[in-house]
């Protein structure tokens, strides 16, 4: 009340803005710092997701070309067989045996 009273209105006024001003100014140095820390921790987690997806896709690559050339043998084994041993295979009976696991 003294300090009031002594100088008024316009002291108040002035003690008043700047408390709000060093207020604000705190606030918005700690929302800042959080700020960053989360962008950073973003950043870092894109890479990792990024580079996570690349090694996703190479593996899936890979595993597809592996089935792929597995058909493909399949495949030829097939063709290779003659047409009496095609109709026995197809019924159980065939002498020859086909391996899809082998690569």
């Amino acid at each position: 009340h003294m300090l009031a009273a002594q100088f008024g209105l316009p002291f108040i006024l002035a003690y008043v803005a700047s408390y709000m001003l060093v207020a604000m100014g705190i606030f918005n140095v700690i929302l800042a710092v959080y700020v960053d820390i989360t962008m950073r921790a973003a950043k870092e987690n894109d890479a990792t997701t990024a580079e996570q997806y690349s090694r996703e896709s190479v593996r899936i690559a890979r595993t597809t070309r592996e089935l792929l050339k597995k058909f493909a043998g399949a495949y030829h084994q097939f063709q290779n067989l003659e047409e009496p041993d095609l109709a026995d295979a197809l019924h159980g009976k065939s002498k020859n045996r086909i391996d899809v696991r082998s690569s």
